[in-house]
């Protein structure tokens, strides 16, 4: 109950699916896209795995604020 009445917060996780969603659709990237994350390279599957946010905020700076609006509207 105290989530519910608390004022905004940030989606963290949630959009994490969004933006990987979007970023398949838009074709930016694919399952295997492996991106330089602090001296590793991660491809989809991990970043979900470990929940990487530096990984989905890549794909949402490249994907632009527009694009992952649409997808979440659309999600």
């Amino acid at each position: 109950q105290k989530l519910a009445l608390k004022s905004g917060f940030q989606p963290c996780s949630t959009i994490k699916v969004v933006a990987a969603l979007a970023g398949l659709s838009e074709g930016i990237m694919d399952q295997e896209t492996r991106m330089p994350m602090a001296g590793r390279y991660w491809n989809l599957t991990n970043a979900l795995a470990r929940s990487n946010n530096p990984y989905f905020a890549n794909i949402g700076v490249k994907l632009g604020y527009d694009k992952i609006a649409h997808y979440a509207r659309l999600f």
